[in-house]
């Protein structure tokens, strides 16, 4: 979440490793929405599609929840 770190990605890999040869860096607006490690990125509905066309690899899940747990 550091803009200086996420230009050089993007200029020193995504523009030599994708397709189209872009890269592109995005602001999110970083939410502290209770205690300190309360933090949430949004970004517009509308740019959900756009957002997700940038999406590399796959995107893991690393714990499930439920009422039973």
């Amino acid at each position: 979440m550091n803009e200086k770190y996420a230009a050089e990605i993007a200029s020193q890999w995504n523009v030599k490793y994708n397709s189209d040869r872009k890269g592109c860096v995005t602001k999110l607006e970083i939410h502290v929405v209770g205690s300190g490690h309360h933090q949430e990125l949004r970004f517009l509905a509308e740019s959900f599609d756009t957002f997700n066309q940038y999406i590399i690899g796959r995107i893991q899940v690393i714990s499930e929840l439920s009422e039973e747990s």
